[in-house]
């Protein structure tokens, strides 16, 4: 009776989710299972720093792993995408798993979320350029793509919805025009400096 209630209670968005993690999450513990899951791994991380790779062995629970393995081979598919990218979505997703001590990325909830974004936040005295808002800019728009493929992975990346979970969630405006200051900026002399010890190609 509880099963049954749960399920009606659960959105067409919610139940799709709980598909995608049932099929992944399926004998994890089998050891056949885990050796699939390691060659994945290896594959998503190939080409990129070691540090990937164990912290989706060791560090990101199983199931989470999987999915963040599928997801990665997926987005390798439906795009070209370059290694910085590929590194950049699976470090985000896994920094993410472990603040949230490795809760399911189904249970994950809108207010999960806001406060991890809300927790990249840092005071004018420490970031006076609001560098942070360009982390958070980065993180969200990786959750934004993440969780409308974990919720609609049927359905082409353009016609693909955002999910309840992430809607109403802006991108920031940083009011600085550039992060540089005039004193990051090379001088004359500095660039005729560079200029003269630079190879010329003729």
């Amino acid at each position: 009776m509880r099963a049954k209630k749960k399920d009606a209670n659960m959105t067409e968005e919610t139940k799709t989710a709980q598909n995608v993690v049932d099929m992944m999450g399926q004998a994890i513990d089998d050891e056949n299972v885990i050796e699939l899951l390691d060659n994945k791994i290896d594959i998503v991380t190939a080409g990129l720093d070691r540090y990937l790779r164990k912290q989706l062995k060791k560090h990101v629970s199983r199931e989470n792993s999987a999915i963040i393995s599928d997801y990665s081979l997926i987005q390798k598919n439906e795009m070209n995408l370059s290694e910085t990218y590929r590194s950049t979505t699976l470090s985000v997703l896994s920094v993410f798993c472990k603040a949230l001590h490795n809760k399911s990325f189904l249970e994950i909830t809108r207010s999960d979320i806001l406060s991890y974004l809300d927790s990249l936040r840092k005071p004018e005295a420490i970031d006076p350029l609001h560098k942070w808002i360009g982390s958070y800019n980065l993180k969200r728009e990786c959750f934004a793509k993440f969780f409308k493929w974990l919720y609609n992975p049927d359905i082409t990346t353009k016609d693909r919805p955002i999910p309840h979970i992430l809607k109403d969630i802006p991108r920031l405006k940083r009011k600085e025009q550039s992060i540089y200051l005039p004193s990051d900026l090379w001088i004359k002399e500095e660039d005729l400096i560079f200029l003269r010890y630079c190879p010329c190609q003729t």
